[in-house]
């Protein structure tokens, strides 16, 4: 398993300006296999007090999100469904010390993309790649 390691993460979460990043919760598919013998991986990735501490894969992404709000307490996630089970997980996190202006906009924007479902985002890929005329249904932007 490789990734972007948290030892980097923490270092970019100590910089100011604003952090988009991109979470894949089926990590812990990967740590459901063989708890042990993958635990040190995961723990490249979220920390080995996340990967020594939590008790199922269940636990990995509540853990991270925790971590990098002790970091940065201005930060949204963001559950995006892609349909079959999966889903992706965005972190917003500012760089500010207090709440930024754009923090309202970005909660409505986790209200409407958290009502999508996997279905919505074939038809949105549809659109994008030219094999839908338009994304019309209500509820687009």
């Amino acid at each position: 398993m490789s990734g972007f390691p948290w030892s980097n993460m923490e270092k970019l979460l100590r910089h100011r300006g604003d952090l988009f990043i991109t979470f894949i919760p089926n990590i812990g598919r990967v740590f459901d296999r063989d708890w042990n013998k993958d635990r040190d991986a995961v723990a490249q990735l979220v920390g080995s007090d996340i990967a020594n501490s939590v008790e199922s894969s269940q636990g990995i992404f509540p853990a991270y999100l925790k971590k990098i709000r002790r970091l940065r307490p201005h930060t949204i996630d963001i559950k995006i469904q892609s349909g079959g089970g999966y889903y992706y997980m965005l972190i917003f996190s500012a760089g500010q010390k207090s709440r930024p202006r754009w923090f309202g906009a970005l909660m409505d924007l986790k209200a409407k993309l958290e009502a999508l479902d996997g279905d919505d985002v074939k038809s949105a890929l549809d659109h994008l790649e030219g094999r839908q005329q338009a994304l019309d249904d209500g509820r687009w932007f």
